[in-house]
């Protein structure tokens, strides 16, 4: 009796740890198929009043993605100073996105999905308080790229922000080139400025890493750089860096971040377009432009001698039919510019004139046929 009871003991333990081991799997790969958003850096000191760029990012993991909706909320103590979405992995923004009293919202889509891991965006934040807040995502909506479309498991994570005072040894740092931080400017020399202590040593970095932390060794520039407590930075790629600056033999760290632009939008069409019902026959212009660094900012069209005016993507319709030249314009959010230019046939008047002279001739010849035989 006992041993059957030792044997049922067993059986039943058994099946209870197979169904546990198929309970595991089933969450496991559940879990491991979900999408993740999340901030980077997910945990960063701060002093108070400096800016931090928190960036939004996602990765779908197993799951290809075409079209998310979110929305989020930073803490008490923070501010949202701008919103951004340079080389966004949403291609399409259904709606601007927008930061208005503690909240953001992006929503937007990728008409061919999107697999991997990529930016969304990136909040400017500033803490407006000593203390710790959290950014944090609040309604989201992350759609798969299926038939039919599908909501796609996503977990979110948050960023805590923890904020201190600015001590003695602090560094306020500026820049003539870039005097507003988080701003896209195509300058290729870049100006830091910070006025020297007498006596002191310096150790600075420019990384692409805003955690990045100077080392020890006392730091001078060399060449066309100078030392007036002005550091002219030069040869620096497009995109986003971080200019970090300590005393040696100081733990406070003062950063500015460089938003660094110099190459100009590309167009990906520019098309001229016969006209349609829908523009009541007029001709119209199709284009579009893509900027990988900062992103598009406006485009502007001029026709003949006009004045430029801003247009809106993706289409112009041309309301004058007898138009010479319409030239249109992009530009980035750092200011550089492209253009593209159509020249229009207009009205074509060639054998018109060539018909009136050919009269005029011959109306010529026989006159003076007429005046000889006088």
């Amino acid at each position: 009796m006992k041993n059957k009871d030792s044997k049922k003991t067993i059986l039943h333990f058994t099946l209870s740890l197979c169904i546990l081991i198929f309970a595991f799997c089933i969450f496991a790969a559940k879990t491991a198929s979900a999408a993740t958003l999340y901030f980077y850096p997910q945990n960063i000191d701060m002093f108070e009043g400096e800016n931090a760029v928190i960036e939004v990012r996602l990765n779908t993991e197993s799951d290809t993605i075409n079209a998310l909706e979110l929305n989020g909320v930073v803490g008490n103590g923070l501010s949202i100073n701008s919103i951004d979405t340079s080389n966004s992995l949403i291609q399409i923004f259904v709606e601007a996105p927008k930061a208005d009293n503690g909240t953001f919202r992006f929503v937007g889509g990728i008409p061919k999905g999107f697999s991997g891991a990529g930016i969304i965006g990136r909040l400017t934040v500033t803490p407006t308080k000593v203390g710790t807040s959290e950014i944090s995502f609040k309604q989201i909506k992350v759609l798969a790229n299926t038939e039919p479309v599908k909501e796609v498991q996503t977990t979110t994570l948050t960023s805590t922000i923890n904020a201190t005072v600015k001590p003695k040894d602090y560094i306020k740092l500026s820049s003539r080139t870039n005097p507003i931080q988080n701003n896209w400017y195509n300058s290729k020399n870049i100006n830091i400025h910070w006025d020297l202590e007498p006596g002191t040593e310096y150790s600075y970095l420019v990384s692409q890493d805003q955690t990045a932390v100077p080392d020890e060794i006392s730091d001078k520039p060399e060449g066309d750089k100078l030392w007036l407590g002005d550091v002219a930075l030069g040869g620096l790629k497009d995109g986003i860096y971080y200019f970090s600056v300590k005393k040696v033999g100081s733990q406070t760290v003062s950063r500015y971040s460089i938003f660094q632009d110099s190459t100009p939008p590309e167009w990906v069409s520019v098309v001229l377009n016969s006209g349609t019902p829908e523009t009541d026959g007029k001709q119209y212009i199709s284009f579009l432009a893509k900027d990988v660094t900062s992103g598009i900012d406006h485009y502007e069209v001029k026709v003949n001698d006009e004045n430029f005016e801003r247009v809106s993507p993706p289409n112009y319709i041309i309301a004058k039919p007898d138009y010479k030249r319409i030239v249109l314009k992009v530009y980035d959010r750092a200011g550089n510019g492209m253009e593209e230019s159509i020249e229009t046939k207009g009205k074509d008047y060639s054998l018109w004139i060539g018909a009136i002279f050919v009269v005029f001739v011959v109306i010529l010849m026989f006159v003076i046929s007429q005046r000889r035989k006088i």
